[in-house]
C-alpha cells in the first residue's frame, strides 16, 4: 500500500527511497564474530584436555559447517521473498 512504512529492525530507508543498515546493526555484525571466537576458544581449549576432545572438536566442527551453510540458505530464502515483495 503507498503511503504505508513498514518498520524493519535492521534497515531504515533513506530519501530516494534507498535501504541502509542502521547503526546499532552494523555495530552489532561487525562485533559478533570476536564475540563468538571469545565464547568459542575457551571452549575449545577446554574440549582439548579432556579424553576425546579431539572427537568432540570435529563434531563442533561439523555443526559449525551446517549452520553457516543453512544459514545461507535462510538468508538467500529470505532475500528472495523481499525482493519479489518489491516487485508488487
Amino acid at each position: 500500500m503507498p503511503g504505508t512504512k513498514r518498520f524493519s529492525l535492521w534497515t531504515k530507508e533513506k530519501p530516494g527511497g534507498e535501504r541502509e543498515l542502521r547503526t546499532s546493526s552494523k555495530v552489532f555484525l561487525s562485533v559478533l564474530p570476536f564475540l563468538l571466537a571469545a565464547l568459542l576458544f575457551p571452549a575449545l581449549v577446554t574440549f582439548e584436555k579432556i579424553d576425546g576432545g579431539s572427537e568432540i572438536i570435529e563434531v563442533l566442527a561439523y555443526v559449525i559447517i551446517v549452520l553457516v551453510i543453512t544459514m545461507s540458505l535462510v538468508t538467500l530464502v529470505i532475500s528472495l521473498i523481499d525482493y519479489l515483495r518489491s516487485l508488487e
